[in-house]
């Protein structure tokens, strides 16, 4: 059994591609509609159960990313991105910030908001890039205070 601290709780980001793939389901359009969202929702228990993860973020491009708990209803987050320049390294971003909000004690959701701005800055720039704090809060609709 393992402990129930939260440093052991285990997120998984696959994008809808690998989500599909690792439980033998054929890929189907992504649409924003309510038909897409339970077909995501039912392919993210799947994955859930057979990966045995306590939370799933499925990142879907465009069209934002689903999460799965165990403890919480599924949700969908559209994306934060202004621009798509380019994806490398987006799904590195997803994992890494969510990740950083985890630990540091974030919620369900907001570690997975936190993920979605970050990928949301990062797919904007060219090339592998990366989010930096003042370009996360910025995402977020906030501003650092100086001083």
């Amino acid at each position: 059994m393992r402990p129930t601290s939260r440093l052991w709780l285990t997120p998984a980001t696959p994008n809808h591609k690998e989500a599909c793939s690792s439980v033998s389901t054929p890929e189907f359009y992504l649409k924003e509609d309510r038909a897409t969202f339970e077909k995501l929702d039912r392919l993210g228990a799947q994955v859930q159960r057979k990966w045995n993860c306590d939370y799933l973020m499925i990142t879907l491009g465009a069209h934002g990313m689903c999460l799965l708990s165990r403890s919480h209803p599924p949700r969908h987050l559209p994306t934060k991105a202004k621009e798509v320049f380019d994806v490398t390294g987006a799904g590195d971003t997803v994992i890494a910030a969510a990740m950083l909000g985890l630990l540091a004690g974030a919620s369900y959701y907001e570690f997975a908001s936190l993920a979605n701005h970050a990928a949301g800055v990062v797919v904007g720039k060219l090339g592998t890039a990366t989010c930096s704090p003042e370009e996360l809060l910025e995402s977020m609709g906030q501003r650092r205070e100086t001083g």
